[in-house]
């Protein structure tokens, strides 16, 4: 029998992160900023198959996170209950975060998918802690882009972005310039609103600002260029198809 079938325990898991654990991986994830002490070297292809298997599991997830262990806490997010979840137990996830990977993999894979966390994003976008402010912007970029949004939390949105683009942490001026460019995203009329707020950046902003709208604008422009070309080629094909009649 499989293994991962058997493992229904906090205990069990570890031990079996542990089994199947590599140095080489372990070393990599070190690099890029993650506490030696917390890992156990397991892909996170691994992680999720096993996440897979075990389904949502409220009690399990809030086991495995306390644990600390960083493997552990990225299981803990994948098989968490959103229904089950509360804004106060994110705040507490989000307290004990130490490293943009797991900052990501919350905000992506819970905190995005919890409706009451929405009343807890400019608490988070206004508060000094670098992962708070960062979870709040990939959590702004995840409900633009599955469409969980009204148009007042839009308006919303750009307030924020606006507000808090003088952050020149890095991990916070990547996450709140891409959250403005996944708003230009949406449409026509949202595009025109993150250029003009980009460009408003570049033009009278301080050096992280204009960081941020410069980076916007790159892509937004990209983007307008490929729709005029799309635009231009779907009006060559008509033409050619009703001349052709």
């Amino acid at each position: 029998m499989n293994p991962e079938m058997m493992l229904f325990s906090t205990t069990e898991i570890i031990n079996y992160f542990q089994q199947i654990g590599t140095l080489k991986h372990q070393q990599n994830l070190k690099k890029r900023g993650i506490p030696e002490a917390t890992l156990l070297g397991v892909p996170m292809i691994l992680i999720r198959k096993l996440a897979k298997k075990i389904g949502k599991n409220q009690t399990l997830a809030l086991e495995l996170w306390a644990s600390k262990l960083y493997e552990a806490q990225l299981l803990a997010v994948l098989i968490a209950d959103s229904d089950q979840t509360s804004p106060e137990l994110l705040e507490i996830w989000l307290n004990e975060v130490n490293s943009r990977e797991l900052c990501d993999h919350l905000s992506h894979y819970l905190i995005a998918r919890v409706e009451t966390a929405k009343v807890y994003l400019i608490k988070w976008a206004r508060d000094s802690r670098e992962f708070f402010r960062r979870a709040a912007f990939n959590t702004i970029t995840m409900r633009v882009l599955y469409h969980y949004y009204t148009v007042d939390e839009l308006d919303l949105f750009l307030d924020l972005i606006w507000e808090c683009s003088f952050d020149s942490r890095i991990y916070v001026k990547k996450a709140v310039s891409f959250a403005l460019r996944e708003i230009g995203r949406i449409g026509v009329a949202e595009r025109d609103r993150a250029v003009a707020l980009a460009s408003e950046l570049v033009a009278d902003g301080t050096k992280t600002q204009r960081w941020i709208g410069k980076n916007a604008l790159k892509e937004l422009e990209n983007l307008k260029h490929f729709e005029d070309q799309t635009s231009d080629f779907n009006r060559l094909m008509t033409t050619t198809l009703v001349t052709a009649k």
